[in-house]
């Protein structure tokens, strides 16, 4: 009892080790040859520009900030989707490459993946914790990702329409910021293992309509699914709404019709998770939300590593890839010119 207590504190301090290590062995394969179509009138240059896995910082806030961009060999300055992933509590930039495969993905596909670094390794998602550095240190990481993305957007050719975020966990919570503070900046978002908070909730005033796609697991040890407070052992890290309540949020103020439900295949009985999928659609600028249930799923990335033990951090289910889904949902809703 004592050592479960102990992993299920630490958990999150100890996410970039094991995702570094489990990731390259998941993940590891020749990326297909670029298929992104862009643009023939786009801008012809925008100067010599750097490839590859790039460190950069910025000075936001009075603090210096870092952040890995990752920019594929295929880029020629004609503007391309620009895709931010958030790492969760206690993570960090690299891990949240190696847990998503989103690099590789973004070397097929031809977009730019930034992986912006937290401050103490967290976000200020908006749950109103001082137990969490940024939240207590009241670091204005809005301001932070859109500076990261100006920074992007001046060094290479990125479509304003297709800027998109996702991120697990605090990250994830950090993306339905965006969504309520940055609607203008960021065409739609994928929370993973994440819902909206109830502080931010009672302010939340998107300036449009955000498409969300969603994961959430009805075991997650640390973000209730019903809602309530994130448990981190026995610690409370801020309350939040339920998946179903978050669900609702955003399919009133996107305007949405017509609610469809759907089971997906279960392609590894094995992992003790299956999948149902709802889908509010008919939204007003098509403004989907999408939402994948993992029904015994637990605190992790769809399709990426088991990287803490069962008992701390919930099943992972191998039956969806939620980088594949995500780049997908991101490609069918850029925001509207």
């Amino acid at each position: 009892m004592l050592c479960r207590t102990f992993l299920a504190r630490f958990a999150l301090l100890l996410l970039p080790v094991f995702v570094l290590s489990g990731c390259r062995a998941h993940r590891d394969a020749p990326p297909p040859s670029p298929s992104l179509s862009v643009p023939a009138n786009a801008p012809p240059t925008y100067g010599p520009a750097e490839r590859g896995d790039l460190d950069r910082t910025l000075h936001v806030g009075g603090r210096d900030r870092s952040y890995l961009l990752h920019v594929p060999p295929s880029y020629s300055a004609r503007p391309v989707p620009l895709v931010l992933a958030l790492h969760g509590g206690g993570g960090e930039a690299r891990s949240m490459a190696g847990l998503t495969g989103l690099s590789r993905l973004a070397d097929r596909e031809g977009f730019i993946a930034a992986y912006p670094q937290g401050v103490e390794k967290s976000w200020n998602d908006g749950r109103d914790d001082n137990d969490i550095a940024a939240q207590r240190l009241k670091i204005d990481d809005v301001a932070f990702l859109r500076a990261v993305v100006d920074a992007a957007a001046a060094a290479y050719a990125i479509d304003p329409a297709r800027i998109f975020v996702t991120g697990i966990s605090n990250g994830g919570f950090m993306a339905f910021r965006l969504a309520c503070e940055a609607a203008d900046r960021f065409a739609a978002i994928a929370p993973v293992v994440a819902t909206l908070g109830e502080e931010l909730g009672k302010g939340c005033s998107p300036s449009r309509p955000v498409p969300v796609v969603m994961f959430n697991g009805t075991d997650d040890p640390l973000v209730p699914y019903g809602g309530g407070s994130v448990q981190i052992g026995r610690q409370e890290r801020g309350r939040i709404r339920s998946v179903d309540d978050t669900v609702a949020f955003w399919a009133k103020n996107n305007g949405c019709t017509k609610e469809l439900f759907s089971d997906e295949p279960d392609r590894d009985p094995g992992d003790g998770v299956t999948i149902a999928k709802r889908l509010e659609t008919g939204c007003t600028a098509n403004a989907d939300v999408l939402l994948y249930t993992m029904k015994g799923g637990g605190h992790a990335w769809p399709g990426g590593p088991q990287y803490l033990p069962i008992a701390t951090i919930g099943r992972t289910t191998r039956d969806i890839d939620a980088t594949e889904i995500i780049w997908s949902f991101f490609k069918d809703h850029p925001r509207p010119r």
